[in-house]
């Protein structure tokens, strides 16, 4: 199946990101559904597939298209962040170039400041150095920088130290179970306490309970995705 095959049949939906502090929506995760009903393959397999095809920046970008074009048309809050999943191995296709994303957002009168990319370690950067020269680019388009499913792997520090991000996702392993694991509450704090020294905003994500709620307010998290009152939006 070709590629412009696959993202017509791909289904992108928003996840809310809410404020707990005044119950307002402070942003959406861009979430890809129906991948499995494109290519019988999951959504890791796929932009594996791609990787290996030196697909991955066309797939990307054609999702990236999709998803800010979706956006724009729908009749949610433009003034909201996005919050995308980027696969740092794109930096490795012959086809990479900088700033067409940015172009776009300008067609479509949306601003880079509202679009954050989520990085994580599931594929590592080539180089440390490469990795920072794309943050800075990143940076310097106007973009924000998050961390994704931090504390799933014990190196998260270190890519915390190098790359400078403005958001932090709290993996879901440090949040279940948090209103009576006093572990997990340790580390956790000590966390947020090293984020605000920083400047960095912590996101909870795959909230099921309310007592996670009230914990994760008394913790001071004010931003979470919220499983028990949100649902994702598909329209």
């Amino acid at each position: 199946m070709k590629i412009q095959e696959l993202i017509d049949k791909i289904e992108i939906s928003f996840f809310p990101i809410r404020d707990i502090n005044n119950n307002t929506i402070y942003g959406y995760e861009v979430i890809l559904n129906n991948i499995n009903a494109t290519s019988y393959l999951n959504k890791n397999e796929l932009f594996d597939y791609a990787y290996q095809n030196k697909n991955l920046y066309r797939l990307d970008f054609k999702i990236r298209k999709k998803f800010l074009m979706k956006f724009n048309s729908s009749n949610l809050n433009k003034d909201k962040m996005l919050f995308y999943e980027l696969d740092n191995r794109i930096l490795e296709m012959p086809d990479y170039k900088k700033g067409k994303t940015l172009e776009l957002m300008k067609k479509l009168n949306l601003l880079s400041k509202n679009l954050c990319f989520n990085i994580s370690e599931k594929h590592k950067f080539i180089s440390m150095k490469n990795m920072l020269i794309t943050l800075r680019n990143y940076r310097n388009q106007g973009y924000k920088i998050s961390i994704n499913n931090f504390g799933d792997r014990f190196s998260n520090i270190k890519l915390l130290y190098n790359c400078s991000c403005d958001y932090l996702f709290l993996d879901s392993f440090l949040t279940t179970d948090i209103n009576f694991d006093r572990k997990k509450q340790i580390l956790v704090q000590n966390i947020i306490d090293l984020c605000k020294t920083f400047g960095i905003a912590v996101i909870a994500r795959g909230i099921k309970k309310m007592e996670i709620i009230k914990k994760l307010s008394n913790l001071e998290i004010p931003l979470i995705q919220n499983i028990y009152k949100d649902s994702i939006i598909s329209n």
